[in-house]
Parts: C-alpha cells; structure tokens; sequence
C-alpha cells in the first residue's frame, strides 16, 4: 500500500525555523450567538482540560481555520508555583521550547497571546482531527503497515527535536495526534528538555510509566534523553500493534519493578513478523549502551521494508541553525514576550553566556537539566 510509505518530511519543510506570533495586547468581545471571539479566534466548544486549564476548538475569523487554544489562568499557575516550582517551569519550558519548532510531525504553536493586563494566556496551536494514537487505535492492534506509518511519521518528528537539541522524555500514544489524512504529530512538550549534547545526561524521572526507560526509575537517575526517547517510542510501537503496553502492573511501584527486571515477552498466538520482532527488541533493550540508536531505527529492515522504501528525506541539516531555546527565553515565557533573536545567534547563546561568566569569575551557568 503506497499510503503506509508517505513521509511527512521533505527537505523544504525543516530548516524553515518560523517562531510563533507573540501578542502582547488581548481583546474580547461576544457574539450576537453567545460565542466569546479573543482577538481573531471565535472559541467553539472545549475540547478538553489539561493540568494548566482548558483547551478549546477556535475558529479564526478570517478565514475559518479551525485551532486548538490552551487556556491558562496566570493566577493559577503562580499558585502551584509556589507548592511546586515544577509546573511553573515546565509550562514556561514548554512554551519556550514550542515556540522554536515547525516541521510536519510535530504540533505547531501559532500563536501565543499574553497581555500583562490579563489573567489568562492563550496557546494557539494548530487543530488536530482525529485525536490522539490511543483513541485512533481504540485498545485495539493496528495493521501492521499503519502502525508502520505512524512509527515513519514519529520518527521524522523526533529526528527533528532531536536535532534541536529537544529531549520529549513524554513519547506515548496519548501524544501522539492524528490528522484527518493520518499524519502523525509529536504533541505535549511539558516534560521536554534542551541538551548541549547527545551524551549529556538529565535525572529525575519525568514522563509516563508505562513507557519510560528502566534507567529512569533509579533512584539517582542519569540518563541520556535520546536513549529514553527510543524506548518509549519502542513501547509505543508495541502498543500500537499489540493494543497493550510492554509491562502493565496494579501500581507504579510494581510497575517499575517489571520494567526494570522482566524480560520482553510477546503474546502467545501471535505470528509476529521476524524484523518487527527484532526492532522492538533492540528499542526495548533494557541497557541503554545497547540500546539501538535512532539513526539506525529510520534505517531499520522493517521500517524500510528491507530497504525498499527507505525514509529518504531524512533531516541533515546545518548545526548554524539549530534553534536554541535560551534560559532567560524559558523564565520569561508566559509572563513576557520576548524580542525574537535572530536565528543565527540563537546556536551560539548559551555558550556566550558562559564565556561571559568566565571572565567575570564567576560560577559558570548550571547546565546540569535537573527536573525540577
């Protein structure tokens, strides 16, 4: 089927770099139907409720375009920050690192609207039809050639924020949306970190379960984010054609325990194609030295159909654009809009700040990437 082969990425899609529209003034009026219109977007109904507020179907007025709006209360928001600076960060972290991205297979942030005289921010991003992997697949296996599909589109995307020196640390079903012509987007960055590198390692345990890395669950945890990035791409693969997780317990502490210690087993009864049963293993090796990379997964046999259609438009690009998201970016997030930095010196940010501290004698920037 020449459907299951369609990749998402082309060579004009990736090294755009557009940041989203940053709006500092908000302007709400009601409609003669009772809809609320905010600026531009006509909300239409809600579509869901998420840890920082609710997310609601919007129409522009313009042209119709349907979106999807994230709708955060600024107060809230400062009042969780104040039992848990997690969430604080995570949303700032979130937005920041969102508003640098823009590639096929990964959701869009268009715009964020943040006047200082409001109490709410608003998150538009782009509208996804058919929802999530999870509700697509309804608990149920997929064809093997749409699971291949998604698992083709899933890995454009990650390539890319791999790339950009993007950590997820969140792959799972549920973050994964569907479009109407089954185009699989990366969404939900809350648990997404910067890295300078590959082999830099993060700690504390940040995502879901069911799909995190073994290595995540030690108590003094480093790990390296590509690494865990695999897996839970492994684990997501195995879901999506099994209709279940690898492991599944009562509780996360069992839980744990089997990710950590069980062997990968597969379902009795099922004929499992020899180069799917090999690439899950290799995703889902509990040693992450061992661990196959992702380079090597988009070149993978069962990926490739035994290299007949292998992903040719993978992404090579230029390390002079990589679209750093600086610190002081993250901080000032949600509370105020940045002046956008030109792309060329976004690569070199960081590490001018560190040479800034070095000749100050003072102690350098902390790059350690804790989870707070």
């Amino acid at each position: 089927n020449a459907t299951s082969f369609t990749d998402s990425a082309t060579p004009n899609d990736l090294p755009r770099h557009s940041i989203a529209l940053e709006t500092s003034t908000l302007h709400k009026h009601r409609l003669a139907n009772g809809e609320t219109v905010v600026n531009k977007y006509v909300i239409k109904g809600e579509l869901g409720k998420g840890s920082f507020g609710t997310v609601k179907l919007c129409a522009n007025e313009e042209d119709g375009q349907l979106y999807a709006v994230k709708i955060m209360h600024k107060t809230f928001v400062q009042r969780m920050a104040n039992r848990e600076d997690s969430l604080q960060d995570a949303l700032r972290r979130e937005v920041a690192i969102m508003k640098k991205l823009d590639h096929r297979n990964v959701v869009r942030l268009v715009e964020v609207i943040d006047d200082p005289s409001s109490q709410k921010v608003y998150l538009v991003q782009e509208y996804i039809e058919k929802g999530n992997l999870a509700e697509v697949a309804g608990g149920a296996p997929l064809p093997e050639a749409l699971a291949r599909k998604y698992l083709r589109d899933m890995l454009c995307g990650l390539q890319y924020l791999h790339f950009h020196k993007v950590v997820h640390r969140d792959i799972k079903p549920e973050n994964i949306l569907v479009t109407s012509d089954d185009v699989a987007k990366i969404a939900d960055f809350g648990a997404a970190r910067m890295v300078m590198n590959e082999a830099e390692t993060l700690t504390v345990a940040k995502g879901t379960p069911a799909f995190m890395a073994p290595e995540m669950f030690n108590i003094d945890a480093e790990y390296t984010g590509p690494s865990v990035d695999v897996w839970s791409l492994g684990a997501t693969l195995f879901m999506l054609v099994f209709g279940h997780p690898p492991w599944s317990a009562d509780n996360e502490i069992e839980l744990a325990d089997k990710v950590q210690r069980d062997e990968l087993t597969f379902p009795e009864g099922v004929v499992l194609e020899p180069h799917l049963k090999n690439l899950l293993t290799r995703m889902l090796t509990k040693d992450p030295e061992r661990r196959i990379v992702l380079a090597d997964v988009i070149n993978h046999e069962w990926v490739t159909c035994e290299g007949s259609h292998p992903i040719v438009n993978v992404f090579k690009g230029d390390q002079s654009t990589v679209n750093v998201v600086s610190l002081d970016e993250s901080e000032r997030a949600i509370e105020n809009i940045p002046e956008r930095i030109d792309e060329r010196l976004q690569a070199s940010l960081i590490q001018a700040h560190l040479i800034l501290q070095q000749k100050k004698q003072q102690p350098p920037l902390n790059l350690s990437l804790r989870s707070h």
